[in-house]
């Protein structure tokens, strides 16, 4: 008589491993989207944890375990109001106990600027060329004394 023993597995199946978060402007730059699963093996799912590779997403899942069937989601939370400019795209990795032990999940975006920053980037500006001009004119003005000098002690 021979014995089998099939081994059982957790499967963790994502409806999708990435979402776009589409384009949207630094004052409105709190977005979240709910990475859904389900453990699609015939063993209980455990998520050891999750690594995101931006300190601007904060990602957590919704409980540790669950058994074959059960449903469960990521919920990442990006916050861009302190994020440079222009498309992005944020990595969740998650570890869990599955057959596949690393899900990699991407977050992606476009951040671009508000009427704030708009008007903050023309008065950088505007101080940045008003001190060139300054520092001009002041190198002008030692400039022209020097050549004032030597001409006197050319006498």
């Amino acid at each position: 008589m021979i014995l089998c023993l099939a081994q059982q597995t957790a499967q963790i199946s994502f409806e999708s491993n990435r979402y776009n978060l589409g384009t949207f402007a630094r004052n409105d730059a709190h977005k979240a989207y709910a990475f859904k699963f389900k453990n699609t093996g015939d063993a209980k799912l455990v998520i050891d944890h999750l690594s995101v590779g931006c300190p601007c997403t904060v990602a957590k899942y919704s409980k540790k375990t669950f058994l074959p069937g059960e449903s469960g989601e990521i919920l990442a939370t990006f916050d861009g109001s302190h994020q440079s400019l222009g498309a992005f795209e944020i990595e969740i990795i998650v570890a869990s106990n599955a057959t596949s032990k690393y899900v990699r999940l991407i977050l992606a975006g476009n951040l671009v600027a508000t009427q704030g920053d708009v008007v903050a980037a023309q008065q950088s500006n505007i101080t940045a060329a008003a001190d060139t001009s300054r520092r001009q004119d002041s190198w002008f003005r030692r400039f022209k004394g020097k050549l004032s000098n030597l001409f006197k002690n050319g006498d």
